[in-house]
């Protein structure tokens, strides 16, 4: 091995540029948590995704082996609203044609799963405001978050079109090539309202470009992670967890504000 540098790195994973005697670059990617990514590119076969070797899984942790993709991410190019929106809804479409057996962290066509969720993520921020680490959110906010969540908006969302999203559809994890987009971080897709992917990229440029409430969607999503996080898989980040859900309960109760 000629050279092993570290890429992107934080507590449940990290993700190494490797590059051989020969020349030859990969990239090697180790991450602990919850992760369907090994059994995704194992069972998935689309364009849009890096050629990738599993070369370990166990229920703690995977280690993979990815194509390394010399090419400009999507945040490096100055791209108008009116594209950002053009490449989410083409980049959606084309993981919708993505052909296998597609693992899911969350299939949310089921309305008992949704439900789930929901009861989680309350759950979990309850606790965390009895504890009292978090200290930017309060109880009326859990009720506010209960009437977004019973709103006929998230109800029409939830009932509306479906498909398989990344639902980490960011800037920085499209690379364009000669030969079309390639698109990274597969950790943790699920099944779900199909408008997500769409509006995740364009919050990732911080643009508003789609309905409300898939935006509210994304931003649940988020909180529903920082929670797990903070009282699971990472508790020395809690102060920033708190913030993040702060911030994301704010602009759910911002959007609902200004659709009155």
């Amino acid at each position: 091995m000629r050279e092993r540098r570290t890429l992107h790195e934080w507590p449940l994973s990290c993700v190494q540029a490797i590059i051989g005697e020969s020349g030859r670059r990969w990239v090697y990617k180790v991450q602990a948590g919850p992760t369907c990514e090994p059994e995704f590119y194992l069972n998935a076969h689309s364009p849009l995704l890096p050629a990738a070797s599993i070369l370990l899984r166990t229920s703690a942790q995977a280690c993979l082996l990815l194509e390394y993709l010399d090419f400009p991410h999507l945040d490096q190019r100055l791209i108008t609203p009116e594209t950002i929106a053009h490449i989410g809804k083409n980049i959606s479409l084309a993981i919708q044609q993505i052909q296998g057996n597609l693992p899911a962290m969350l299939d949310l066509r089921r309305l008992t799963a949704w439900e789930m969720l929901v009861q989680r993520v309350l759950k979990g921020l309850r606790s965390l405001l009895d504890q009292g680490v978090f200290t930017h959110i309060a109880l009326q906010d859990l009720e506010r978050l209960q009437d977004w969540v019973d709103s006929p908006s998230m109800t029409n969302l939830l009932q509306g079109e479906s498909g398989y999203l990344h639902t980490d559809l960011s800037a920085g994890n499209i690379f364009i090539t000669p030969n079309g987009y390639r698109v990274i971080d597969w950790q943790r897709p699920i099944w779900g309202p199909a408008g997500l992917d769409p509006a995740r990229l364009s919050l990732s440029f911080g643009m508003e470009l789609f309905p409300n409430p898939c935006a509210d969607l994304s931003d649940f999503l988020d909180i529903d992670w920082f929670v797990q996080c903070a009282l699971q898989w990472f508790p020395p980040g809690v102060k920033t967890y708190d913030k993040q859900c702060s911030d994301r309960l704010k602009r759910i109760f911002s959007r609902q504000f200004n659709a009155r």
